[in-house]
C-alpha cells in the first residue's frame, strides 16, 4: 500500500478524459533531457571504450551483449595485468562506466554491478595499493618541460608542412599548460569560446576562456582568465593561439571562397593560402605578435583539429580527439628527449610548478578548477619530496 494519500498517488478514475497527457510528447521529452545528461566528450569517450570490449570479446570469444560477470571479470584481469600496456585505476573505472552504459541504453542489466564483478575491480585495486601501484600516473610536465617541448617543435619544423603541425601543436601545449585544462576541455575549444577583455581592476588585458559548466553546474559557463604571457613570443600561450588561428582562419576563408568547386581544387585553394600565410610571416617567433585583433573566423570553429595527409587543418566542425592530444604531447615530449608525457602531464605539471613557486591551495584551485585543497594537492606530484624542506628541530 502507498504511504501517500490517494488525492496525491490520483487513480485513473479521478482523471478526466480532458485532462489525460499526451505521454508520447511527454516521453521524447524525457529522452532528451537523458540525452543530454552526457557530454559529447563523455560519449565520445564510452563508444571508445566499448568499442575496445567488444573488439576484445570478439578475440577472445566472449559475448559482448549481453555480457556476464565472468566475461567483465576476464577483461579487466586482462587490462590490469598488461605489462607492455599499462593501465591506470581511473581508465579501468571508464571502461567499466561504458560497459553499464551500454547495457542500460538497451534495457539490460549491468554486468559490472554483480558482485563477484565488484569484488574483481576491488581486489585489482587493493593489489595495486599493497605493491605500490596505486595509480599509474602522467609523467610531470613543468615549465622546463614545456619549453623544451615548444623549442623542438619550432626548430625542426623545415617545411611548410611541418610548421602547421608545429603551429597546431605549439599552441596545444602551451593552453593545455597555461589554462591547466584537462583534454576533453581543450579539444571542446571554439573560437567564440576566447575573448579578449579589459580588467579595469588591474589595468591590462586578459584573455578570457569559456569553459561548460561541471557535472553538477547546473549548465553555468565558466570562465578562466589568463594574462599574456611575461616571456617571449615563442612562450606565450596568446601568441601561440593567434598564430594557429591565422592559419585556420586562412584555410577557413580559402575554403568557403572556393565552395562549390571540386573536392581536388577545394584542397588546392586551402594549401595555397596557407602556404601564402606562411610565406608573408617573416616576423621573429620570439617577438609578441598577441597586441592587435587575432581572434577571427566562425565563432563556431574548432580551434584543435587534425590535419589532412598534406598537412591542411580539417573542416571546421572537426576537433581533435583526446586521445589524439596524448599522442601529440607524447611525439612531441620525446623529440624534445624529454621522454614519455601524456595529455595529463601538462595539468599535472603547472599545478606543480605553481607549487613549486610557492603558490596556495587557493591560487592552484582558481586555475584548474579543483573543488578542493585535496584534489589541487593530488596533482602536486613532488609533495612527498617537499617535507624534507620542513625543519623538526633536530
Amino acid at each position: 500500500m502507498s504511504r501517500w494519500p490517494s488525492a496525491v498517488c490520483g487513480s485513473p478514475e479521478m482523471i478526466a478524459d480532458s485532462d489525460r497527457m499526451d505521454f508520447d510528447d511527454l516521453d521524447a521529452r524525457v529522452a532528451a533531457y537523458a540525452a543530454s545528461a552526457d557530454s559529447n566528450n563523455t560519449v565520445r569517450t564510452y563508444i571508445w571504450a566499448w568499442k575496445r570490449f567488444t573488439a576484445w570479446c570478439e578475440r577472445t570469444g566472449h559475448v559482448s551483449l549481453p555480457a556476464s560477470p565472468q566475461t567483465i571479470n576476464r577483461y579487466m584481469t586482462q587490462a590490469a595485468d598488461d605489462s607492455d600496456n599499462p593501465v591506470a585505476s581511473s581508465t579501468l573505472e571508464v571502461w567499466r562506466a561504458a560497459i553499464a552504459c551500454m547495457h542500460g541504453q538497451a534495457g539490460l542489466a549491468d554486468p559490472t554491478a554483480d558482485p563477484s564483478a565488484r569484488r574483481t575491480r576491488r581486489g585489482i585495486r587493493k593489489t595495486r595499493a599493497v605493491s605500490g601501484e596505486t595509480l599509474l600516473r602522467a609523467p610531470v610536465a613543468v615549465l622546463s618541460d614545456v619549453q623544451s617541448m615548444v623549442e623542438t617543435a619550432h626548430a625542426d619544423a623545415r617545411t611548410w608542412r611541418a610548421q602547421v603541425a608545429a603551429r597546431r601543436d605549439i599552441a596545444l601545449i602551451l593552453v593545455s599548460y597555461d589554462f591547466a585544462r584537462r583534454r576533453s576541455d581543450t579539444v571542446a575549444l571554439t573560437i567564440g569560446d576566447l575573448a579578449v577583455v579589459e580588467d579595469d581592476t588591474v589595468n591590462e588585458r586578459l584573455l578570457r576562456m569559456r569553459l561548460p559548466g561541471n557535472s553538477i553546474g547546473h549548465g553555468r559557463a565558466q570562465f578562466i582568465y589568463r594574462p599574456r604571457g611575461s616571456r617571449d613570443g615563442l612562450m606565450c600561450s596568446w601568441c601561440g593561439l593567434a598564430r594557429w588561428i591565422a592559419v585556420l582562419y586562412a584555410c577557413d576563408s580559402a575554403a568557403e571562397a572556393a565552395r562549390g568547386r571540386s573536392g581536388e581544387a577545394l584542397s588546392d585553394a586551402r594549401s595555397v593560402a596557407v602556404q601564402r600565410l606562411l610565406r608573408r610571416d617573416t616576423g621573429d617567433p620570439r617577438e609578441h605578435c598577441c597586441g592587435g585583433t587575432w581572434l577571427v573566423g566562425r565563432a563556431a570553429a574548432s580551434i584543435f583539429r587534425s590535419l589532412s595527409h598534406g598537412g591542411i587543418p580539417h573542416a571546421p566542425e572537426t576537433a581533435l580527439s583526446g586521445r589524439s592530444v596524448s599522442a601529440i604531447i607524447n611525439a612531441r615530449s620525446r623529440e624534445a628527449g624529454i621522454g614519455r608525457r601524456s595529455g595529463h602531464s601538462l595539468r599535472a605539471g603547472v599545478s606543480t610548478q605553481m607549487y613549486d613557486d610557492g603558490a596556495t591551495d587557493e591560487q592552484v584551485m582558481a586555475l584548474a578548477g579543483y573543488r578542493n585543497p585535496a584534489s589541487a594537492q593530488r596533482y602536486d606530484r613532488r609533495r612527498a619530496q617537499r617535507s624534507a624542506a620542513s625543519s623538526t628541530g633536530l
